[in-house]
């Protein structure tokens, strides 16, 4: 039976895959957070704790999606180890591009000549790093790491140590008094301190958690079957779930006290094991189907505009009310809260789909409408 888990071109279905179920658990956790009324559910009820666990490793799908699909387009367009500059430039607009949206859809005033009447709550809420921003700035790291590495071998050590780094560095930078000297809008990058939502530490651990797998994808793919590639995911997922769970009772002594507990190595290792387990089933599944519904794969290739489009639907932007102003903030029971996912899930898939169609067969006017789309943003921010 042919495995559906690589297609003809070599894209990586499993990357895809994992990213479209990311999409749904962000879709349900954005909307249940802006509009569900949760005084439906006790606080301590298992149904709200493990809506908790899942919403807190939707970002890590994203970021270990990301770190896995840098290295695989990079390492494929590299020439002898090295990073021709026509790609690094590449490489840095769409970085730019991705700090710069992160940015805007969070500007503290709907134009520039309105800023310096901004709130101090508007600006509190424009520094705090959201996921976007986040990514951009671990992916210029991944980037830079790229510079000094030549082999598989050289990433995965790297990007492992890395990985460790930020994920075992958190509670002590977090902690540390130099963090609360750095000016304010740096110090969201290192600290919770300011509610910033994805601090570096530990959040770009999950990134290069996400190159190192994918150069162990990489390294061993020739010799290794889909099937053991999934085992070994899984086994190391498993590894750090028993790893996470013993050290959160016998080792936190050793690190600082926390003061919020998404900063606890142990915190970061479970999530990390949850992504790999997850990984390692969507893996096993894929490599024993023939087929399966090409939208999943198409929505994980279009991540980035149904993460823009839904957070604005939902949350509104500086230019626009979105679903918690219509419909009221944490107002909506059961069945009017479910019809409002599926009706977000299924306006994602079909602009996923048209997204897909115009860049498969009308290229040219889909660069015509992100020029426009670009160009009325700018305007929109200079003049409004």
């Amino acid at each position: 039976m042919q495995s559906v888990i690589q297609q003809k071109d070599g894209r990586f279905v499993l990357l895809d895959v994992m990213r479209a179920v990311a999409v749904f658990m962000m879709i349900q956790g954005h909307s249940i957070d802006a509009l569900f009324n949760m005084d439906l559910l006790p606080g301590d009820s298992v149904v709200i704790q493990m809506w908790n666990h899942f919403r807190g490793i939707t970002a890590p799908i994203f970021l270990f999606g990301s770190g896995f699909a840098y290295v695989i387009a990079t390492t494929r367009k590299s020439v002898d180890g090295r990073m021709p500059f026509p790609l690094l430039l590449k490489r840095l607009r769409w970085l730019l591009l991705l700090f710069l949206l992160g940015a805007a859809m969070h500007a503290p005033a709907p134009s520039l000549s309105e800023f310096a009447h901004a709130s101090e709550r508007q600006w509190d809420i424009f520094l705090r790093v959201d996921i976007l921003r986040s990514m951009a700035v671990s992916l210029l790291l991944l980037l830079a790491m790229f510079l000094f590495t030549r082999t598989l071998t050289q990433i995965l050590i790297t990007a492992s140590v890395l990985a460790v780094f930020f994920s075992v560095g958190a509670p002590f930078v977090h902690e540390a008094s130099w963090v609360q000297e750095l000016p304010r809008w740096l110090r969201g990058y290192f600290s919770l301190a300011d509610n910033s939502y994805f601090p570096l530490f530990p959040f770009s651990g999950y990134l290069f958690a996400g190159a190192a797998a994918s150069a162990i994808y990489l390294k061993w793919q020739r010799e290794w079957t889909y099937n053991r590639l999934s085992m070994a995911y899984g086994a190391i997922g498993g590894s750090l779930l028993v790893i996470a769970l013993l050290g959160e009772q016998g080792f936190e002594a050793l690190f600082p006290p926390l003061r919020f507990w998404a900063s606890s190595p142990f915190v970061f290792l479970l999530r990390l094991a949850n992504v790999l387990i997850m990984w390692s089933v969507a893996a096993y599944l894929l490599n024993h189907v023939k087929r399966f519904p090409r939208t999943l794969v198409v929505m994980g290739q279009h991540t980035l505009a149904i993460y823009v489009s839904h957070v604005v639907l939902i949350y509104g932007s500086p230019w626009s009310k979105g679903l918690n102003s219509f419909l009221g903030s944490h107002a909506l029971s059961y069945l009017p809260m479910i019809s409002v996912i599926v009706v977000i899930a299924f306006l994602s898939a079909g602009m996923a789909i048209t997204l897909d169609y115009c860049k498969r067969r009308q290229k040219k006017p889909l660069r015509l409408v992100q020029g426009l789309a670009g160009s009325l943003a700018i305007l929109a921010i200079l003049f409004s």
